[in-house]
């Protein structure tokens, strides 16, 4: 088992635990901090979007704002663990966002954690197919991407792609062209033609220029403005915001 995140800490005051503990987790390709103060723990998670936080439930000065912290759902991506090996943890548990576990479970229940963390990735970083739609509507309109060209449909479809795929890997001309061609039937050379076509009636509106700066646009330039404006536009959304509050 490998955790890819960075961002993990542990926090006790009890210097052997935490070594013990960060050793078994280092052996598991676990990467963790460890601290001993609230405050430290309190700046961590100021300053991380995500990752696992171990909490060794003998801390004395045990915070009621770490406890709150672990019931805001999506205010930050965190997994919290109370291990609780030598005291009962007073704390709520929902074995979604926090868990308990001891020193022998701490394995499988990071496993578990991770995988929840990962969930509420996915479910935060979709972008609903609606809103999608409507500003790929606006944004072409703005830029005034005529709706009456073929290479306004493949534009609209191919930007879905790329916004859709998250995989490095996934290439703008190369991959999306070819998805294109099997979704419309269409040869490579028809929807890359097609889409040259739809940028080249618009690119001397005052609004193309004045988005490029002038600068020849291409298919793939295009695409990835678009889909990156999308993007952009989603995250600082209230709709965003106020996902699954």
């Amino acid at each position: 088992m490998t955790n890819t995140l960075e961002e993990n800490i542990i926090f006790s005051i009890d210097d052997n635990y935490a070594y013990r503990l960060r050793n078994k987790l280092d052996i598991a390709g676990i990467k963790t901090q460890y601290v001993t103060e609230t405050e430290a723990l309190l700046y961590f998670m100021l300053q991380h979007n995500k990752g696992l936080i171990l909490i060794d439930c003998k801390v004395s000065n045990f915070s009621n704002l770490v406890k709150d912290f672990s019931s805001v759902k999506n205010l930050k991506n965190f997994s919290f663990i109370y291990l609780t090996d030598n005291d009962d943890c007073d704390v709520k548990c929902d074995e979604v966002m926090s868990f308990k576990t001891n020193f022998e479970g701490i394995l499988p229940t990071v496993a578990i954690a991770s995988r929840e963390m990962n969930k509420r990735h996915e479910m935060l970083s979709k972008i609903p197919d609606g809103f999608i739609d409507k500003t790929l509507i606006e944004l072409l309109e703005k830029l005034e991407i005529s709706s009456k060209h073929i290479g306004y449909i493949f534009i609209k479809d191919a930007t879905k792609l790329l916004i859709n795929n998250n995989d490095s890997s996934y290439h703008v001309l190369k991959d999306i062209y070819q998805e294109l061609a099997k979704l419309h039937d269409k040869s490579l050379a028809n929807i890359e033609k097609s889409i040259r076509l739809a940028i080249s009636k618009a690119e001397n509106s005052p609004a193309f220029k004045e988005t490029f700066k002038n600068i020849k646009v291409s298919n793939s330039v295009l695409l990835k403005y678009l889909a990156e404006k999308i993007k952009n536009l989603y995250y600082n959304s209230s709709e965003y915001k106020n996902k699954d509050k």
